[in-house]
């Protein structure tokens, strides 16, 4: 079975998605990461996927493992923060900025020893710079006088803040 899904929202901004269905017998898993295949975040977010089985429940018998890869080598440090083992949760600043990253789930029964994995692809975005003058956007100066232009409340949301 195949589903297409379209979502607008009052801005008549659109997603849509096709999913599909496949009905197994017995007890291999079929695991997904819930949501688009691909997507995009920035730096400063965290990151979060969410995996499930397709027409089965998850049992003690469900081994989960999750990776995350840059440009087919293991991404170090990249440690779920989530006790949930069908959550990744990544901390905000963990990936950088410009990199496009696949999250891979592994599910092996290990009663049957049959497994199953799907991957996502996540690409981190550049964000803005965040431009504040102080005094506001309107100065005044007197003919030879000077003016001083304090930007120091600036900010690039791709660095951490200290």
């Amino acid at each position: 079975h195949t589903f297409n899904l379209v979502l607008c929202n009052f801005m008549n901004k659109c997603s849509s998605a096709t999913y599909s269905l496949q009905v197994k017998n017995g007890t291999s898993p079929d695991v997904t990461i819930y949501g688009p295949q691909s997507t995009s975040m920035y730096v400063w977010q965290a990151l979060e996927l969410t995996a499930g089985l397709n027409n089965q429940d998850s049992t003690e018998n469900d081994y989960v493992s999750w990776s995350i890869k840059l440009n087919g080598a293991s991404v170090s440090g990249a440690v779920s923060q989530s006790i949930d083992q069908y959550m990744y949760k990544l901390n905000a600043y963990t990936l950088k900025v410009g990199n496009q990253y696949t999250v891979q789930v592994n599910v092996v029964d290990t009663a049957s020893r049959k497994t199953s994995s799907y991957s996502v692809s996540v690409y981190v975005a550049a964000s803005v710079i965040v431009g504040q003058i102080s005094g506001g956007s309107t100065q005044f100066i007197r003919a030879g006088g000077q003016l001083l232009v304090d930007v120091s409340g600036s900010s690039d949301q791709d660095l951490r803040r200290s």
